[in-house]
């Protein structure tokens, strides 16, 4: 498999075949050395090519005894593709190009921007979930609101003891999934979180950076769960 530099340099690459007039990428998973890549590999491929809205088209790796398992593979591909699109692939993208030091910067400067994700004066919300849990320093509020046209905003309070890499993480899903519908931020795959803080802070941080996300993904569920009991009452 590519090593992260190796795959930002692909990413590069395709992006300025694009930039240049090129329709689209292809993969022939079943020919070396492109069957050694992983799922993470297409997906970063597959995200330069999206922002284009060029073609994507994966050759499968095996047509005989794993087909099903390449069928599956290439709808996983597809759909992480699509679920990382819009702001926040913008900001994803960001990340993986920034070297440590300056990757730990950004998070510091968006969490002093987190503040700016409070529910604004006016604002009404379907469902509003506020709770100090273990995994956080502090209190922490999620205002739902999903609007006439099916997508979620979603507004945070933050105690006085959140840590920073909580207030940095409220900061980036707010701005970046906004618009989603809920039912896309509950499918999201966790993983893009690691391509942004990196695998360090992922390592010894593990419980902070994954709580807003799972706070997110809950409130999101407890909303999609009520409108189905309404439908069915």
């Amino acid at each position: 498999p590519a090593t992260r530099d190796e795959l930002r340099r692909m990413q590069t690459l395709l992006d300025s075949a694009l930039s240049d007039g090129a329709i689209g990428v292809s993969t022939g998973l079943m020919n070396a050395p492109i069957s050694y890549a992983g799922l993470d590999e297409l997906v970063a491929l597959g995200e330069v090519a999206a922002r284009y809205d060029r073609v994507f088209a994966m050759h499968m790796r095996n047509y005989g005894d794993h087909l099903q398992y390449s069928v599956f593979e290439c709808q996983l591909t597809a759909a992480d593709v699509v679920r990382c699109r819009g702001e926040l692939n913008k900001i994803i993208n960001l990340f993986e190009t920034l070297p440590e030091d300056e990757r730990r910067e950004t998070l510091v400067s968006y969490a002093d921007n987190a503040k700016k994700q409070e529910p604004r004066e006016g604002e009404k919300f379907d469902l509003v979930d506020v709770r100090k849990d273990e995994e956080c320093m502090d209190t922490v509020g999620v205002y739902l609101h999903v609007d006439e046209n099916g997508k979620a905003h979603i507004r945070m309070t933050l105690g006085p003891e959140v840590q920073t890499l909580t207030r940095s993480m409220t900061a980036i899903l707010c701005k970046g999934l906004e618009g989603s519908t809920p039912q896309e931020i509950l499918d999201l795959p966790s993983d893009f979180v690691t391509r942004i803080v990196g695998t360090e802070l992922v390592r010894i941080r593990s419980q902070t950076i994954y709580y807003v996300l799972t706070r997110i993904k809950s409130i999101c569920k407890v909303y999609l769960d009520r409108q189905r009991m309404a439908q069915v009452a």
